[in-house]
């Protein structure tokens, strides 16, 4: 995808689609439980003003196809430097004792330091402040599809939002009519030993609107959830996609 016409002032959604015949072919065969996917995009892309949101499209065949065969599917999205910058996941189990009709999902995320400089952390500074915080990691969500059961996200958490390896986060929805956070339901997750952490995002249908979530440290003395719950037993086949 280009971002040929978009502006910093109008900028663009760039989506690099997973490969979907190899992994609906991955998918059919009986040793496999789930079937990860590399896709990789220029870190030239991820830093161009004119690009809102760089993500990835799973098409409606492959997720219909995880939903048939119960299993999974999980694509990594990281630069040409070998950065990861989001890792998605879908369960093919959930999705497919979901009701509803499947779509082509579009899931983009960018994240940023509440403390940075980038546009998507100034509308949350201030009630990150009135909450008594100072650091944390805002991640903004570009989808557009209807994800028929709640999906995993995993992003880094560590790289200068003063949330430390091993410890708890709590997630907030950030409101940009009302300019308040909200805690979400069951939001409170464990940062891993390498520094990332997977929330559930919620099932339902978007139309590419952006929605922007806040994790904020949870002081020790507070209650810790438990780690995420990996994907089970089964040999997991890899597919790069962009190299």
């Amino acid at each position: 995808a280009k971002a040929a016409g978009a502006t910093e002032a109008n900028p663009m959604d760039v989506s690099v689609a997973v490969p979907q015949e190899t992994v609906k072919n991955e998918l059919q065969k009986a040793d496999v439980s789930t079937v990860s996917v590399e896709v990789v995009i220029p870190k030239s892309v991820e830093d161009n003003p004119a690009v809102r949101t760089a993500g990835v499209t799973v098409e409606k065949e492959t997720v219909d196809a995880a939903r048939q065969t119960g299993k999974n599917v999980v694509v990594t999205v990281r630069e040409d430097t070998g950065t990861v910058k989001a890792v998605w996941s879908l369960n093919g189990q959930a999705m497919g004792s979901a009701a509803g009709q499947s779509t082509a999902l579009n899931l983009g995320v960018h994240t940023a330091p509440v403390q940075s400089g980038d546009p998507i952390a100034a509308p949350v500074k201030p009630p990150v402040t009135a909450a008594g915080q100072e650091n944390g990691l805002v991640i903004s969500l570009t989808a557009d599809g209807t994800l028929l059961s709640a999906a995993k996200l995993t992003v880094p958490a560590t790289n200068q939002t003063g949330i430390m390896a091993g410890t708890t986060v709590a997630v907030y929805r950030f409101d940009p009519n009302t300019g308040a956070l909200s805690a979400v339901p069951e939001g409170v997750y464990t940062v891993d030993a390498n520094g990332n952490v997977t929330i559930d995002v919620p099932a339902g249908t978007r139309t590419g609107a952006r929605e922007t979530y806040v994790l904020l440290p949870v002081p020790a003395a507070q209650p810790t959830a438990q780690p995420p719950v990996g994907a089970g037993g089964g040999a997991v086949h890899t597919i790069k996609a962009g190299d």
